[in-house]
């Protein structure tokens, strides 16, 4: 193996009744790696229950943490279902929470969840659930699993999905799968509705995308609830969004949801981004401030939460004036992204820093930015991010009295939030293009587009952005 080479995760997931056959995969992986290792190829660390630590939170939702880190997953079931996890979502034993969790993981293109290997032991009486389970997977053919009848059937299945697993590591396809929980909800559905809404939005189908939410609102929970309310925010669409955003929260309070847990931080910053997007910036900052103090540090990926919570106090504290607490919000999300090495989430920091020292007139430092940014997304596919970068940079050429440089990007951008459908992106594009024309002494395009700001403000009950609209075309030579 290379030493710079990670090692492949693989979470083993089972009932009590199998800690036999537990140690015998740990024994079959640790041969494998053994093996393999003067081949040069990824060892596999074995990942489960076990390295859970004590806590005050949920356990199983420590557990389910560690899933998410992990590249492959094992479960086996054999005459035992399982214990009930106290799970805020219906799940009925913790091995059932484990597989749907590694589900719905699977379904995620960013998240590391390449495969999930199925497997039943063969024995007398199983519980009724292993049972239900079995004859689900025959019935809809979602996931193709094992049987085994003894421990030299696991140890060569094994080894063999090893062999497999080591040859196309790293080549992930996202997978859907559709399989029922005992409780009935489909939570896999409710996902799979969830990220093909979102899909139809970044191509440009925002009607079909934003009924495709609905329906995952519909039949989800408080995950669900809130993507739609981000939707419909983008859209300006606040009072909708609010009334979401408010649903979800009180899912959250009526279950055993942790409040300092990363979806309940998720859900009130939601509410929080409407406040701010409503012209509440004081309650916002205040009501983020809230949610830093609450949040749980060492949820995993509590620091993806942290970071956009900090990036949505910045834009409040800027807008109020504050430009030095805001910039030292920018920074400090900033360095949790890089820390973490998420390269478009380092692009959303830099957008905002730019930004930043736009307004601090700091081009020096803007313009650095600048090019870092546009590096950083050269090649990627067009997104909200790549829009939001695009004006930034437009906004940064017209400081410089360079304007002209900057229409063609702002344009791209207006381009892009409207066939995303995002109000406030269009908004926002226009307001530069409307800055920009006015600058180069083409008032006539200037003019058009500021009216289409104000219009596009008042569609989204803006007032502020009305008020800056209409001040930049009395601002228009007649």
């Amino acid at each position: 193996m290379s030493p710079t080479a990670e090692p492949l995760r693989v979470f083993i997931a089972t009932p009590s009744d199998l800690l036999a056959e537990r140690e015998l995969v740990r024994t079959t992986i640790e041969r494998y790696n053994e093996s393999r290792r003067r081949r040069g190829e990824r060892e596999y660390l074995i990942v489960g229950w076990e390295e859970t630590r004590g806590t005050a939170r949920r356990p199983q939702g420590q557990i389910n943490e560690l899933i998410a880190s992990c590249e492959f997953m094992l479960v086996l079931f054999k005459k035992s279902w399982g214990s009930d996890p106290g799970s805020p979502f219906g799940y009925t034993s913790g091995t059932e929470e484990e597989l749907f969790t590694g589900l719905l993981e699977l379904g995620v293109a960013e998240r590391p969840m390449e495969d999930i290997w199925l497997g039943f032991v063969d024995a007398d009486c199983p519980a009724p659930e292993v049972t239900a389970l079995r004859a689900q997977l025959n019935e809809r053919h979602a996931l193709l699993y094992e049987t085994f009848s003894g421990d030299l059937e696991i140890d060569r299945k094994l080894s063999d999905r090893l062999d497999s697993w080591q040859n196309n590591a790293g080549d992930k396809t996202p997978r859907h799968i559709e399989l029922l929980p005992q409780s009935g909800r489909d939570i896999l559905g409710a996902a799979k509705l969830r990220h093909e809404g979102e899909a139809f939005i970044r191509l440009g189908r925002s009607d079909l995308g934003l009924e495709k939410l609905e329906a995952a609102a519909s039949l989800g929970g408080p995950v669900e609830k809130i993507a739609l309310a981000q939707a419909l925010g983008r859209r300006g669409r606040l009072e909708e969004a609010r009334g979401h955003v408010a649903s979800a929260i009180d899912t959250i309070l009526g279950s055993s949801i942790e409040l300092n847990s990363t979806l309940a931080g998720d859900a009130f910053l939601a509410e929080a981004g409407i406040l701010r997007r409503e012209g509440s910036d004081v309650d916002a900052i205040n009501r983020l401030g809230t949610i830093l103090g609450e949040l749980d540090s060492r949820a995993g990926g509590a620091w993806l939460t942290y970071a956009r919570i900090l990036d949505e106090r910045g834009l409040a504290l800027q807008r109020l004036d504050r430009l030095v607490e805001a910039t030292a919000d920018f920074t400090a999300a900033h360095r949790l992204r890089v820390e973490h090495g998420r390269p478009l989430d380092v692009a959303q920091s830099l957008v905002n820093l730019l930004r930043s020292k736009v307004r601090e007139r700091d081009l020096e430092a803007a313009d650095s930015f600048a090019t870092s940014l546009l590096e950083l997304l050269h090649g990627t596919p067009p997104s909200e991010l790549h829009a939001n970068a695009w004006t930034a940079v437009g906004q940064l050429r017209l400081r410089q009295g360079r304007a002209e440089e900057g229409i063609p990007l702002v344009r791209q951008a207006l381009s892009l939030n409207e066939q995303t459908g995002s109000t406030s992106g269009v908004a926002r594009s226009l307001q530069i293009l409307t800055q920009c024309h006015r600058a180069i002494g083409d008032f006539e395009a200037a003019r058009a587009y500021a009216l289409r700001c104000v219009e596009v403000n008042e569609s989204m009950g803006n007032n502020w952005g009305v008020e800056q609209a209409r001040w930049q075309l009395s601002q228009i030579p007649t």
